[in-house]
């Protein structure tokens, strides 16, 4: 339901929070979109680029459910434009393709992080990395989302591996601190269970 707060439609924030929400609608007419429209896939990268700024919009609005949805629509359409061979320019647009689907992808793990969605975050990070495992980003982004689900194996193994492909950047260095603590934190909880159970085994023969 936060996905229909808008004040078109009268909603306020905390309204759609967390209800359900229900819309009757009725069809008085109906207009092909620009995508629809678009004469050629140089003509639809063009309409899915801007839609992406329009995304990117609303994540800065802290419309985070809203704009990973919307991120997730652009990147399926993106998967539609493969006029690139045997073509004049096209090695540029399968790059370009390949650019906006990275950065769809990485702007849907950063709204949903931020609206805790984590395994959903998760799984738009291994997609990245299925094409890209040196992804800086993508390894950060999924170390939160496995901070976020108590992964903190997981998040340790990538934020290390984000850390190490960029040793300047402080948001890295602090993310892996924060995962070594909770490490230690595990680790003080679970040491005195597993010394317990072990002398209760007594001693062998």
């Amino acid at each position: 339901a936060r996905r229909c707060y808008e004040p078109r439609l009268s909603f306020a924030d905390g309204d759609a929070k967390d209800s359900v929400v229900s819309l009757r609608i009725r069809v008085a007419a109906y207009m092909r979109g620009p995508l629809e429209v678009a004469r050629g896939d140089a003509e639809r990268l063009e309409v899915l680029a801007s839609r992406k700024e329009a995304a990117v919009a609303l994540c800065r609005a802290g419309r985070n459910e809203l704009a990973a949805w919307r991120f997730r629509c652009i990147y399926e359409a993106l998967g539609y434009i493969d006029d690139y061979r045997n073509i004049r320019g096209g090695e540029a647009r399968n790059r370009r393709v390949s650019e906006l689907k990275r950065a769809c992808l990485l702007n849907r793990a950063f709204c949903l992080l931020r609206a805790r969605a984590f395994k959903l975050a998760r799984a738009a990070c291994d997609l990245v990395l299925d094409d890209d495992p040196h992804s800086a980003k993508a390894l950060f982004r999924r170390a939160q989302a496995h901070l976020g689900l108590a992964e903190c194996q997981q998040a340790y193994r990538d934020a290390r591996a984000a850390a190490a492909l960029q040793p300047t950047d402080q948001e890295a260095r602090r993310l892996l601190a924060e995962v070594r603590a909770k490490l230690r934190e595990e680790a003080a909880i679970t040491q005195p269970m597993y010394l317990k159970m072990c002398s209760g085994l007594g001693t062998l023969p």
